[in-house]
């Protein structure tokens, strides 16, 4: 089994642009994470370097937050070739799920979530 730091991976939870999702089990704890992983190209410098420092600010942003719908950050580390995220996992809908026209949330339900 890979593991990514300390954290051991148990599976793909999604992939987007730029970053890729992994549920993990952490040796310190009993309670699932979700490791969101960054890895830095060597093909565009350039690109790399930007990655890099969006990804060090999103985790000094969200390690900040504090909120009951906001995933909280538990660690953020930054190495040579990859970066990642140790986060509290939510098991539960993707928000993808209410993106489409035809599946949209409520106007009450989202005012509800924002606040």
């Amino acid at each position: 089994m890979e593991t990514i730091g300390k954290y051991r991976v148990v599976r793909e939870l999604g992939k987007g642009a730029t970053a890729t999702v992994y549920l993990c089990a952490s040796p310190d704890s009993d309670q699932p994470l979700a490791l969101k992983v960054v890895r830095f190209g060597s093909d565009c410098a350039a690109m790399s370097r930007r990655l890099r420092k969006l990804f060090q600010n999103e985790e000094m942003v969200a390690r900040r937050l504090d909120h009951p719908y906001i995933a909280k950050v538990h660690e953020g580390v930054v190495a040579e070739d990859f970066a990642y995220l140790a986060m509290e996992y939510i098991d539960g809908v993707p928000l993808e799920a209410y993106t489409r026209i035809d599946k949209l949330l409520p106007l009450h339900r989202v005012i509800g979530i924002v606040f």
